[in-house]
């Protein structure tokens, strides 16, 4: 499920998106897309891992952006307000990992944050590993992406994180992620009652 929330204040549209239902199939997303010269903002609760495979490209995360070349891999932290564009065409890798996932085999991303660009050639191969993997669904594929997944987290969780600021940081990572899923609850109710005469009390119900 996608839910699209306007924050006027910022004068932009950000598309908070939540992935329940990919999550009751597999504990991972991914994809790769061809970047365009203006794109949308997106924020998630998720932990999110791109490679950009091929070009160069900008990456907006929250108030700041990053060049990127080919073999650099950008990682959004849960709740990181983020968009990539390109000038020249670039083609980028796209991993979401369900939190729940990373947590059972040991990687708590409610204590660490990871660095936002990673330059690294060992990450870059497991990532390359990952996505040929991902591309030639074979038989047992699924054991195997899932291996590279905890392979590529728990290199870049050893070489490229810091745990969070004491109980300050945490405490603003889960009052900001409760703020946009009271939001999200909302617009979905709006979404699904639209026809009828709704009152504020409902909708914060």
């Amino acid at each position: 499920m996608i839910n699209k929330i306007l924050l006027p204040s910022a004068k932009r549209d950000i598309v908070y998106e939540t992935l329940e239902d990919e999550w009751s199939k597999k504990p991972y997303v991914f994809h790769s897309d061809n970047l365009r010269a203006s794109g949308k903002y997106w924020v998630h609760k998720d932990i999110e891992f791109n490679f950009l495979i091929s070009g160069s490209a900008t990456a907006f995360l929250d108030n700041h952006k990053i060049t990127l070349t080919a073999g650099d891999i950008i990682c959004v932290n849960p709740y990181v307000i983020h968009k990539f564009i390109t000038e020249s065409g670039a083609k980028i890798g796209i991993l979401m990992i369900n939190t729940g996932f990373l947590s059972k085999n040991a990687v708590d991303i409610e204590k660490i944050r990871f660095h936002e660009l990673v330059k690294d050639d060992e990450a870059a191969k497991l990532y390359n590993q990952l996505i040929d993997d991902f591309e030639k669904q074979e038989a047992f594929c699924e054991t195997t992406i899932r291996g590279d997944i905890l392979r590529f987290v728990g290199y870049v969780s050893g070489h490229y994180s810091r745990e969070t600021e004491k109980d300050q940081e945490l405490s603003n990572l889960r009052s900001f992620g409760r703020s946009f899923e009271y939001t999200s609850k909302a617009i979905d109710y709006i979404n699904l009652n639209f026809r009828k005469k709704i009152t504020l009390e409902d909708v914060s119900a």
